[in-house]
């Protein structure tokens, strides 16, 4: 079966370090290189670029899969071209019999005269017979002489790529390991001008100023997906909305999301209007959205790490992550500590690797990890795992310290019991936030939102009433009351609901904070002095010194 040929014209995209990176190994006559992509078709042309570079003097490229057999590829074209005897070339050690005896053939001519360099091998799928189930003792024999003899001739190279690293330890010597990234920003503001400038062809509908000034919010909402998603990405949003709606693009990421089954994408509908209190933590992220682009990267700012909200269960702190995410024009992620864990030997700490790529090929994001105590609950403790809990949260935050992609995380917690020391120290998190229950502004802006949220005018209501009967509520409480009284009130002939009902729905409520008085007492005094108040503006923060150093101490509250 012939390939597809590319039909319509390239696209010159800018070279990426990665490029940089396979042109040295290339020169150097490195002989086997394993290049970690999921665009082999960006690896390829790169390398028939290489081809054509000076000095370089190598026959071209040639790529196998098993499907399809051996092809040539044309650069120029963009087309491949049929190899005699090259689609019966099927079986990987029928491919490395054929990189063998061109080898040889090689050396041959080179004893005659000088020759061009021979061709580069791309082989496509070869990775799937490296793994333990697929690598037989003939495969593995011709893998190890392969590098020698290649060596010898030092005249040919052959690229593996795969999506993900499977090398065996008899190969890991031999091999030279590249990691290919997912498009960046200089390319996809290459494929966003020319997909513009097609369409302003094709309709004329695109402005003289939208085709010079690529968006950078569609540029930043493309990152994470190959060049072929993007060009997806950007065709469905033209269809649906005859503009390049960013709100569709981050719903193809969503579907990315779902072909992964590690992270939840979560709607993120709510913004911090939404929000009752959380002052500070709005300021905060106000200030922060700045730090999410190219201006700030050119002012020499780091891509902003995250929050650690502690709190009261129901005091908002899931509600408070979706709004992030929404005043972000960001995806939001869920990770679920307990999908990372596996049964076999290594699963666990691989599905957390996979869990981070994930996260980082569809950043710009939030990453909400929710109740991380319960998640972590027993790490700092004796475990009966062989320690793949510990590997597995070390792996978290070992990523949380050193990650430079633009993956904001939100984690939440209802105790600081059980939780590792190292979690909360400088350079983790950008700031830690202790959510107390709402004092009498927030709780009055907690019914106004609900209120209207039903449809219902706040302003008929005794607010300054209610807000003082439910003293040491939670957010999550104010709002069960209003929704059980506007059962009550359905249920007497659908009248319509008035503060008489929310009062009585109050008065039948045990709010935790008396269920649970003595965890919520020793939880408030657990973050005096080391955490900001949630609802603390930045000057509350300077008239009160004494938070500044919130880092300190921290490790001492797992004791």
């Amino acid at each position: 079966m012939e390939p597809d040929n590319q039909t319509i014209e390239k696209i010159n995209f800018p070279p990426c370090p990665a490029d940089k990176e396979l042109e040295y190994l290339i020169r150097a006559k490195y002989t086997l290189i394993y290049v970690v992509t999921w665009e082999e078709g960006r690896v390829i042309d790169s390398l028939s670029n290489i081809c054509n570079l000076e000095n370089i003097n190598i026959g071209g490229v040639q790529v196998w899969d098993a499907a399809r057999g051996l092809w040539g590829y044309n650069e120029e074209k963009g087309a491949y071209i049929p190899i005699p005897g090259g689609e019966a070339l099927l079986a990987p050690e029928q491919i490395l019999d054929h990189v063998i005896k061109r080898a040889e053939e090689t050396k041959e001519r080179h004893l005659k005269a000088k020759a061009a360099r021979g061709p580069i091998f791309v082989l496509c799928d070869f990775f799937r017979f490296l793994g333990s189930e697929g690598l037989t003792p003939e495969v593995e024999r011709k893998m190890r002489n392969l590098p020698l003899l290649l060596k010898k001739t030092a005249n040919m190279s052959v690229i593996i790529t795969s999506p993900e690293l499977q090398l065996p330890t008899a190969l890991e010597k031999s091999m030279a390991i590249v990691d290919y990234p997912l498009p960046g920003k200089e390319q996809l503001e290459v494929l966003v001008k020319t997909a513009k400038n097609a369409l302003h062809h094709m309709k004329k509908s695109m402005t003289k100023d939208q085709f010079d000034s690529p968006n950078e919010e569609v540029v930043r909402a493309l990152l994470g997906l190959t060049l072929t998603e993007a060009e997806d990405a950007l065709s469905k949003a033209w269809v649906m909305t005859r503009s390049l709606d960013i709100k569709i693009i981050l719903d193809f990421k969503r579907q990315i999301i779902r072909k992964g089954q590690l992270l939840d994408y979560i709607y993120a509908n709510s913004n911090l209007d939404d929000v009752g209190g959380f002052k500070g933590v709005k300021e905060f992220i106000s200030l922060r959205k700045r730090a999410f682009g190219e201006k700030a990267e050119a002012y020499g700012l780091p891509a902003p790490k995250g929050i650690f909200l502690l709190g009261v269960q129901g005091s908002g702190k899931s509600l408070c992550a979706k709004a992030i995410a929404n005043e972000l024009n960001v995806p939001l992620l869920k990770l679920d500590m307990g999908r990372m864990f596996g049964s076999l030997m290594g699963q666990s700490e691989a599905q957390m690797s996979r869990a981070i790529q994930l996260a980082e090929s569809v950043a710009p994001c939030v990453l909400f990890v929710d109740e991380i105590d319960k998640a972590l609950s027993g790490v700092t403790g004796a475990t009966t795992d062989s320690g793949t809990t510990k590997r597995v949260i070390g792996k978290l935050i070992d990523w949380m310290q050193e990650k430079e992609s633009p993956v904001f995380i939100v984690a939440c917690a209802n105790s600081l019991s059980g939780l590792p020391p190292e979690l909360l120290r400088k350079g983790r998190f950008d700031e830690l936030f202790f959510v107390n229950l709402p004092n009498e502004e927030e709780r009055q802006s907690i019914f106004e939102i609900h209120l209207r949220k039903r449809k219902r005018d706040p302003s008929k209501f005794k607010l300054t009433e209610l807000v003082a009967q439910t003293a040491e509520f939670s957010g999550a409480e104010i709002e069960g009351v209003i929704v059980d009284a506007m059962f009550n009130a359905f249920g007497d002939d659908a009248r319509e609901l008035d503060a008489r009902d929310i009062k009585k729905a109050i008065e039948v409520c045990v709010p935790l904070s008396k269920v649970m008085k003595e965890q919520i007492d020793e939880l408030r005094e657990s973050a005096r002095g080391r955490m900001r108040g949630a609802s603390q503006s930045l000057k509350d923060r300077v008239d009160h010194p004494a938070l500044i150093n919130r880092f300190e101490g921290l490790e001492n509250t797992t004791s």
